[in-house]
């Protein structure tokens, strides 16, 4: 199944008193992960794997929501990374904070050369 990308419209019904006596309620919208954005968390969780697990920049994941018909500018994307990890942060910190209070950390240090450097093997 080939990747699809929905637009959910919400409708908020407006109500106003007969008599003009009362200011009109608008019923609220529903939370959002991202205020006065139109990204769901569906689509953040997304973008966050696709950017983080499988390595892909932003800009080649905006040609692939480009090429289903979704144009999302790159400038966005990066937005609703950074406005993910502002959500994300607390989490974070409780996930640091268990690391260090642990007797043991396990690491992988590996040595691994990126660039190709002067006397080196690539």
């Amino acid at each position: 199944v080939p990747m699809q990308v929905r637009v959910l419209r919400h409708i908020r019904k407006r109500y106003g008193c007969p008599g003009s006596t009362h200011a009109p309620v608008t019923a609220a919208l529903p939370p959002q992960p991202l205020p006065k954005s139109n990204a769901s968390a569906d689509f953040l969780a997304m973008l966050l794997t696709t950017k983080y697990v499988d390595g892909l920049p932003l800009a080649r994941f905006e040609k692939v929501l480009a090429r289903h018909g979704v144009p999302v500018p790159r400038q966005t994307l990066a937005r609703w990374v950074i406005g993910t990890a502002r959500l994300l942060q607390p989490l974070h910190n409780l996930v640091r904070d268990a690391l260090f209070d642990s007797g043991v950390i396990h690491m992988d240090e590996t040595v691994v050369q990126v660039l190709k450097e002067a006397n080196r093997t690539a």
